[in-house]
């Protein structure tokens, strides 16, 4: 047993350990600093967030399994003494992060500084990676992956590291609400990045131009990444939002029951008997909830009606969110799904997948593109409404049943089927926002009772 602890321990490089705590400890120190924040991270560690926000899944347990997986892949390239180092590098790592966690220094000079805290830890992570990776090792698997990946790809690391950072980043969209906060995670990652790269330049040989030369290459790059989000963001975020005060007012003489099953699914139910049920999809860029009004609407005349949210309110990345709603209520036998201007015509496509749940599709200001000729079609639009692309509408006509229900309201526009103002190039509603609801509640009503 001595000789083989003796071995074991002759394949330390004891430099190498030391700079292996040093940078550890930074990097734990970093990783502290930036939890402070609610600004997501790339690479391992990011994942491990990723894992904390959305699986509760303890940042030391992730990091620990995410890494022995990289290491076991790295294995046979990079060696056994420089896995032994790596490894140590990485429980050292876990020691030191789960002190700082138990102890929890003060830190709250940087209350309020959500940004200040981010690009600190960052940098701090950077920097103790760069130094580990300088002396032959290194804090986490990435590394040992991206190398191994560079001798099967010919793909230099820098840019392996900076594709990971970025792409888990951008993954972080599924906890991250606000999504500024992925600009600045992708700004900060631009920002240390190369503070890495100068840490660890040197270990593999590269000199001061090609260092110059790769920098510029990632600042170019990480620019071009920033903008082409930001403008994604601007746009997603630049949205009708629903009219709280109008929609309160709907609420103090509503007697229906509003439940939320879920994040981001509400159900309107009934006081009486439940005669169908109905899944909303919302309009493009509107607030799901501005639908209110008008399933406490239908809701009153015995529809079971539910809203979905949509990914960044856009109904197109989430065509199928429908299908499972009517899990919730089992004892609900008829189901109908429908959905305003984008969203109907998503309701549209998904009802097309699935004929064996919904039996009814309901389009507000909208059409179909896909084959709904074999169900049953309610299709109601305002006279005044000036969004609604009729040349559209009449050309896919075709894909409705040759007796599906048409109503008009008479002076009503697009918007006012929900509850969020007036909308950009629409027409001026002839009607209250309040008649155009209740019309199209009594269309719905009518149209499931098979009238």
């Amino acid at each position: 047993m001595n000789r083989k602890i003796k071995k074991l321990l002759f394949r330390f490089d004891f430099k190498s350990v030391f700079f292996a705590l040093f940078g550890a400890f930074i990097i734990a120190l970093g990783t502290y600093v930036y939890s402070d924040s609610d600004i997501p991270k790339g690479g391992i560690i990011g994942i491990c967030f990723i894992l904390e926000n959305m699986a509760g899944v303890p940042i030391v347990i992730s990091n620990l399994v995410i890494n022995a997986l990289c290491y076991l892949f790295a294995w046979r390239l990079m060696g056994t003494k420089y896995i032994l180092n790596a490894g140590f590098a990485t429980l050292s790592f876990t020691a030191f992060y789960s002190v700082l966690t138990f102890f929890s220094p003060d830190i709250s000079f940087l209350d309020g500084y959500s940004l200040l805290a981010a690009l600190l830890g960052a940098a701090l992570m950077e920097l103790g990676t760069g130094i580990s990776i300088r002396f032959g090792s290194a804090p986490d698997g990435e590394h040992a992956l991206a190398v191994s990946i560079e001798d099967v790809g010919h793909i230099d690391t820098a840019w392996i590291h900076f594709t990971v950072d970025f792409s888990v980043i951008l993954i972080s969209i599924l906890y991250v609400k606000n999504l500024y906060l992925i600009v600045f995670a992708l700004i900060i990652a631009a920002i240390t990045i190369p503070i890495q790269e100068i840490a660890s330049g040197s270990q593999r040989g590269e000199d001061d131009a090609t260092t110059k030369k790769k920098l510029t290459s990632f600042a170019c790059v990480s620019l071009a990444v920033i903008l082409i989000v930001s403008g994604a963001c601007l746009y997603v975020n630049d949205y009708y939002r629903a009219d709280t005060e109008a929609i309160e007012q709907y609420r103090l003489t509503s007697k229906v029951e509003e439940r939320e099953l879920s994040d981001g699914i509400i159900a309107y139910v009934p006081a009486g008997d439940i005669k169908a049920g109905l899944v909303f999809y919302p309009g493009a860029k509107v607030e799901y909830t501005s639908y209110e009004p008008l399933l406490r609407a239908c809701a009153e005349k015995g529809i079971l009606a539910i809203t979905v949210r949509m990914p960044l309110n856009i109904a197109i990345l989430g065509s199928d969110l429908g299908v499972d709603v009517p899990s919730y209520f089992p004892e609900v036998e008829s189901w109908y799904i429908g959905g305003h201007s984008l969203g109907g015509s998503m309701a549209a496509a998904c009802a097309s997948k699935h004929s064996d749940i919904f039996e009814g599709v309901i389009l507000l200001a909208s059409y179909s593109t896909a084959d709904i000729s074999n169900t049953r079609v309610l299709s109601v639009y305002g006279t005044m409404d000036e969004v609604l692309n009729k040349g559209n509408y009449e050309k896919n006509k075709k894909n409705l049943p040759s007796n599906f229900t048409e109503r008009l309201i008479n002076g009503g526009n697009h918007a006012y089927f929900g509850t969020y103002g007036e909308q950009k190039g629409d027409g001026d509603a002839l009607i209250s926002n309040k008649e155009q609801i209740d019309k199209t509640a009594a269309f719905i009503a009518e149209f499931v009772a098979g009238k």
